[in-house]
């Protein structure tokens, strides 16, 4: 199995591909409302923090700019997202890698301005708090994409957005113990999150790879059955004889018939190969009619008759 999936997390097997984009598409619009969820989220956090900057008497000048403009972007994106997100009805590959592209252009927009906003804290303890509670706090953005390639890009831009507006921290002149201990903490924090994204998509091709491999087992299986001669069918072991899969042999059968007819047919069916086992068992099995039904349990819920 490992050697399915390569060390830049590509398959060996050029077919697994193409269906493993479209299994992406499928399940991100299924989590297409989380991700409504998160963007609202991520909206309505912004907001507050850039009012509460706005409002506050100790916000400087300088930082109210960065405020309105932190408003102003991110309602713009956030209601595109959510927008796009809410006409997306059908899995696309396009529609997934605009949506993506969006949700990364807003992260790596107000990581930039909070960055920024951080940046102008003259105490250096505040700084290290407001750091991390933005590292932590961008990082649910992991919740609303599985794009590897666009979280590690962001923890990148994110990184170089710390190390440009806290770059009075790196003069040698200024440097001591406290500022070494931020930028090395920023750094393995920094490094852990790329280490959990790699781990987590490996992870998710793995899980893939199996599904894969079962859904091929299937098509082959039906394949089988479908071109036997002999009907075959599996039907729900209970009082509505329910035909859980059947081949095209085993629906010639019917004809025309309508539900309640078949469903009659399969209990004479049924009560005909039972009696016809039980006969051959009860005869030392030397009943030898090549025609004769077929019956064998499956599972508690199911019978295969052919």
């Amino acid at each position: 199995m490992r050697s399915r999936v390569t060390r830049l997390l590509s398959f060996s097997e050029p077919v697994v591909l193409p269906n493993y984009r479209m299994y992406r598409s499928e399940n991100f619009l299924k989590r297409k409302y989380l991700q409504i969820f998160w963007v609202s989220f991520f909206w309505i956090m912004n907001l507050l923090q850039s009012i509460i900057d706005l409002v506050s008497f100790d916000t400087e000048d300088q930082m109210q700019p960065i405020s309105i403009t932190n408003i102003i972007s991110t309602s713009l994106l956030s209601l595109a997202i959510i927008a796009t997100l809410i006409r997306h009805k059908k899995a696309c590959s396009r529609v997934r890698a605009i949506v993506e592209l969006l949700l990364l252009f807003t992260v790596v927009v107000s990581a930039g301005l909070m960055t920024s906003r951080i940046a102008n804290y003259g105490e250096l303890s505040h700084r290290l708090i407001m750091s991390l509670a933005s590292l932590f706090f961008l990082q649910t953005y992991s919740l609303a994409t599985t794009n590897l390639a666009h979280r590690v890009a962001f923890l990148i831009i994110h990184g170089i957005y710390i190390a440009v507006f806290n770059r009075d921290l790196l003069g040698a002149g200024s440097r001591n113990i406290h500022e070494i201990v931020f930028l090395i903490i920023v750094v393995m924090v920094m490094l852990m999150l790329c280490v959990m994204a790699y781990s987590t998509a490996r992870f998710d091709r793995f899980a893939y790879l199996q599904i894969y491999d079962n859904n091929q087992k299937n098509i082959i299986w039906k394949q089988i059955v479908d071109s036997l001669p002999q009907g075959a069918a599996i039907i729900q072991k209970d009082n509505t004889n329910r035909i859980k899969f059947n081949n095209p042999a085993f629906k010639e059968i019917f004809g025309n018939a309508d539900g309640q007819q078949r469903t009659q047919f399969i209990d004479e069916a049924l009560k005909n190969v039972f009696h016809r086992n039980n006969s051959k068992d009860k005869q030392g099995g030397h009943l030898n009619d090549r025609n004769s039904g077929q019956i064998f349990q499956v599972n508690n819920k199911s019978y295969f008759i052919s």
